[in-house]
């Protein structure tokens, strides 16, 4: 019963980055949550590659980059997950104790993730402007190079 921070980071760095960053970031944090988890290999990783690509998407097209949209794709991204794996281990599996699963383990281990998506953003949004700013100096820089 631990939050898995690793969906809000997967949603923090498609808020800002391209989607072949963010389609590696989802690889590699899905393995990562594969491997904590004890879930079959690449079950998250896909997971976490569709969320982190439509993420991406919808702001690009769509969404501001702001905390409420930030918050609602979060809590999505992490009630889908809890939800395909309630879905998996009951109806698919049926492992044993099912019957208590979603109350003991994925509604208390998504409500700590949602809490967790907080701490996420306040770490990750001085980081992403701090690299934004290095960017667009570095980009001044070759433009004045460049002329």
């Amino acid at each position: 019963m631990q939050p898995m921070c690793v969906i809000p980071a997967a949603i923090c760095i498609s808020m800002n980055e391209d989607m072949y960053f963010c389609m590696a970031a989802g690889v590699i944090g899905g393995f990562g949550m594969d491997l904590a988890c004890g879930t079959p290999l690449g079950a998250n990783a896909i997971f976490l590659v569709i969320v982190s690509c439509t993420v991406c998407l919808l702001f690009e097209e769509i969404l501001r980059r702001s905390f409420l949209h930030y918050l609602l794709l979060t809590a999505a991204a992490v009630f889908a997950q809890a939800g395909l794996t309630y879905l998996f281990r009951t109806v698919i599996f049926q492992t044993a104790g099912r019957e208590v699963l979603w109350e003991r383990y994925l509604l208390p281990s998504a409500l700590w993730t949602l809490a967790a998506a907080l701490i996420i953003w306040l770490l990750y949004l001085p980081l992403s402007r701090l690299l934004t700013k290095r960017v667009r100096s570095m980009d001044a820089a070759a433009i004045r190079r460049d002329l």
